[in-house]
């Protein structure tokens, strides 16, 4: 599929907003644009094909501040099985909001408006985000024709047939890696879609576990990661998710076997929506 037969929807109540999303797609992706929930959902109910990507702002009537009705499109997607990649950009992000639209609702990006410290909006990071949701978007299409393929990285051999027996399971293909070497070495040579990581390997300390993820982000944009450790700090959960994308974070010492299936479930785009019930009723 090339790029120009991909479409993109833009929802934005703000019409500059729009007009600079648009501005920045137009030349690569045919693009449509709603200002409303209701217009974004007819958009999407009325189009034969489904959109690669929606960027979507979570309040969509700027006056109103309780407004989340970005929140309920992209719930409202989820409900639907839509491949359609989101990004939530948006002027007024709450930790409840963030973690609903990239958690609960499984959300691919978020970006900021506003960024924190005065800087200007990120071309850089809006159009990252886009390639990634296309990339995600076309995978999502691909899957029906190829097994899903996940690598487990983990030296543990009781954690090893745990984390392998669920995954193949749930229909993955399943390499093992139990040092940071063989991980690596793995990546270069094959692609997956998910890898299970923990941060603890042999000799490694924690902090040298954060690197691998950084390692495994510099050799894959396209692959989601779900950590699997005994070691956790908040600071070095809120490193996993902010900084390498790290779709869930599971502790060992909490490890609930319908936890993990729940985060492969997000990993392919089949999202619960249950957790946001009650915020977006």
């Amino acid at each position: 599929m090339q790029e120009q037969e991909l479409a993109i929807l833009v929802v934005d109540d703000q019409p500059n907003w729009r007009e600079v999303f648009c501005t920045l797609l137009e030349d690569d992706y045919q693009v449509t644009s709603a200002g409303s929930y209701r217009e974004a959902l007819q958009a999407v109910l009325e189009r034969k094909t489904p959109f690669a990507v929606a960027i979507v702002d979570i309040r969509l009537e700027d006056q109103d501040p309780q407004n989340e009705e970005g929140l309920a499109l992209l719930a409202k997607l989820r409900e639907l099985s839509s491949p359609t990649s989101v990004i939530i950009v948006t002027g007024y992000p709450t930790i409840r909001t963030t973690k609903c639209a990239l958690q609960d609702l499984q959300a691919l990006d978020y970006v900021l408006k506003y960024p924190e410290g005065g800087k200007a909006f990120s071309l850089a990071d809006f159009r990252r985000a886009v390639r990634r949701g296309v990339a995600a978007f076309k995978r999502r299409l691909e899957r029906p024709q190829a097994p899903r393929r996940a690598l487990v990285i983990e030296d543990e051999s009781n954690w090893q047939e745990t984390l392998v027996g669920i995954l193949q399971k749930s229909d993955y293909v399943v390499d093992v890696a139990s040092r940071f070497e063989e991980a690596i070495a793995r990546i270069e040579d094959d692609n997956y879609d998910l890898m299970v990581v923990d941060l603890k390997l042999g000799p490694l300390s924690p902090q040298e576990g954060m690197e691998l993820l950084g390692e495994i982000r510099r050799l894959t944009q396209e692959a989601e990661l779900i950590v699997v450790s005994g070691w956790d700090t908040s600071e070095r959960v809120r490193d996993a998710f902010a900084r390498y994308r790290v779709l869930d974070f599971l502790m060992k010492g909490q490890f609930k076997p319908e936890q993990f299936q729940e985060a492969i479930r997000r990993a392919e785009g089949v999202q619960n929506v249950a957790g946001c019930e009650a915020l977006l009723a």
